[in-house]
């Protein structure tokens, strides 16, 4: 894929809309070394500036009505790498399938509208709280509950993850700012879907003779760095994937990564929880 050199004045660009037809456009000057096939770019459009992708490089326009300029570059990061847009050319070709078409199955235009930040209210356990947990009174079950839970980690903690304590959960922390047992603090964030898992206290991860078995096993190859294809064999319940988190905890330990899929999206909770519970947030 070659970049533009001075002579090339002309592009066309795919637009993910319904018509998915393609429009030819001059680059501006400016423009010109930023520009290449697969580059996202703002282009104006039936009256709107609207974000397309370069499809083709020309050196004089095959459109002889009224051409419009580029009006940006989008960054970089928006843009289609190399690889990836011989793919969608080729499903493009084999299928008779517009680009633009292809390109909208492929690209998500979300990145249109990032998200703000929205302010996130976390919690931490002050000396004083450490001091007063035994000495609360004994209708303050639920402070007392929270004030436990505070006491375990070292880190601030998300007041809404509380709410399995408490659904009372932001008031009663409240209350407890206001007796100087906890201090709140909020910070900007994105929002995280996996931000329903309740937290929860790292637990070891403990297995019994027969789960040990295939843990054995199976690690022996990762810890020689060999490359294994492993299935583990087991009915609903008999305990597979204390193996798959304790597998996940020693590979993490020693510096590498784990990618986990999940068999439908429905169960993403579910074992979210569970690896929370192994690995904390």
């Amino acid at each position: 894929m070659s970049k533009l050199n001075n002579e090339i004045k002309y592009v066309q660009v795919a637009f993910p809309l319904t018509s998915f037809k393609q429009f030819t456009y001059s680059i501006p000057p400016d423009l010109l070394p930023e520009i290449d096939i697969g580059t996202c770019v703002q282009a104006p459009i039936r009256g709107k500036e609207r974000i397309g992708y370069v499809v083709n490089i020309e050196d004089s326009p095959n459109y002889h009505g009224k051409i419009f300029e580029l009006k940006g570059r989008m960054e970089k990061d928006f843009s289609i790498p190399k690889d990836l847009w011989q793919t969608l050319s080729w499903i493009s070709f084999y299928y008779f399938s517009p680009i633009g078409k292809v390109i909208k199955s492929a690209i998500p235009l979300s990145f249109k509208n990032l998200p703000e930040p929205k302010k996130i209210s976390y919690v931490k356990i002050s000396n004083l709280g450490y001091e007063q947990i035994n000495n609360l009174k004994k209708y303050a079950i639920a402070q007392k509950e929270i004030l436990k839970s505070l006491s375990l980690v070292d880190k601030p903690v998300r007041i809404a993850s509380l709410k399995f304590i408490s659904t009372s959960a932001p008031s009663i922390c409240k209350k407890l700012s206001e007796n100087n047992f906890v201090e709140i603090t909020e910070k900007k964030e994105i929002y995280n879907p996996l931000d329903i898992v309740p937290f929860t206290v790292p637990k070891p991860i403990k297995l019994n003779e027969e789960q040990q078995t295939a843990f054995d096993e199976i690690n022996t190859n990762f810890s020689n760095n060999k490359f294994s294809i492993n299935y583990v064999h087991g009915v609903t319940g008999s305990g597979k994937t204390e193996v798959y988190l304790k597998l996940a905890q020693i590979i993490v330990e020693s510096g590498k990564s784990v990618l986990v899929l999940v068999p439908e999206i429905s169960l993403t909770p579910q074992v979210a929880k569970r690896f929370r519970r192994a690995f904390g947030n």
